[in-house]
């Protein structure tokens, strides 16, 4: 009777030190996972900052010969792939994504319009500009509130009720308010 309480407590302490060997592990590999897709987001944001340096006003303005530099088109590809990028953040972050797609085919019809009769509705120049701001506001935004620390930016951008997230929501609830 002895022998069987010692071994129920032997399994026991075996299974007990099992238990917390495998959560640790698993604490520690899902802080490796959310480090490195929090790095990814980082040079996301950071490639997406890059690949609006150029603003809709400046692409009009080299087009003034009457069609756009091949390097537009190279662009309308990147905010393209900028987008899918923004669509694997859960969240309310994602619709950076969609808006991305937005710019990217106002851009097109930027061009159409210039090859087609050499001019640009300000309509579609305005709407381009505001899309545009909205985009440069949010990833500033996202990149003045977070520090360098991928856990950080990866908890803040996968989680929809995050203060961020919320804070980017606002912003394009504001900016929808001003299409209308």
């Amino acid at each position: 009777m002895k022998n069987k309480k010692n071994l129920i407590r032997l399994v026991v302490s075996l299974f007990l030190i099992l238990s917390i060997t495998l959560n640790i592990f698993l604490f520690r590999q899902n802080l490796a996972f959310q480090a490195q897709q929090g790095s990814y987001y980082i040079r996301t944001v950071n490639n997406s900052l890059f690949d609006l340096e150029t603003s809709p006003d400046d692409w009009v303005s080299e087009s003034a010969e009457g069609s756009f530099p091949h390097a537009f088109s190279l662009h309308q590809g990147k905010l393209q792939s900028q987008s899918v990028d923004y669509d694997f953040m859960n969240g309310k972050v994602s619709v950076i994504g969609n808006q991305f797609t937005v710019l990217s085919r106002q851009y097109a019809q930027l061009e159409k319009q210039v090859s087609e009769d050499g001019s640009i509705s300000a309509e579609t120049l305005n709407e381009c500009i505001a899309n545009y701001e909205f985009l440069r506001e949010a990833l500033m935004l996202i990149d003045d509130s977070l520090d360098e620390e991928p856990v950080s930016w990866y908890q803040e951008l996968s989680d929809p009720g995050s203060a961020l997230s919320e804070d980017i929501w606002s912003l394009y609830k504001d900016y929808e308010e001003r299409l209308k």
